[in-house]
């Protein structure tokens, strides 16, 4: 997208849009957002280092099939062992219940 095509997304003055990109004037809020809207990104994007700009990117690109997989496969592992906990602290209380029930009765009197 060109300079141009930008101010009129975004409904800014083209110069005004330049002074802004080389940091001649600092943009209102309002201007921001404009510029954000016609990007297609969220305000505060625009305001990232390029370093900041790339770890976005990055957690926001699409995943491939193949990471889809494996958090797939993640989370099922992980609701597995869930079941597994649940078993184990369900056999633990079973276990608690029968040693109390093997304790000798007390006689009252």
């Amino acid at each position: 997208m060109t300079q141009k095509q930008l101010a009129q997304k975004a409904d800014l003055d083209e110069t005004q849009l330049g002074r802004y990109l080389k940091g001649h004037t600092s943009p209102s809020f309002e201007a921001v957002e404009r510029v954000a809207v016609a990007l297609g990104v969220p305000p505060f994007y625009l305001l990232m280092s390029p370093e900041e700009r790339a770890l976005w990117d990055a957690k926001s690109a699409p995943k491939s099939d193949l990471e889809a997989r494996v958090e797939a496969l993640e989370r099922g592992r992980d609701a597995r062992e869930q079941e597994i906990q649940k078993a184990l602290r369900l056999a633990e209380k079973i276990k608690a219940e029968r040693a109390a029930e093997a304790l000798p009765q007390r006689k009252k009197g």
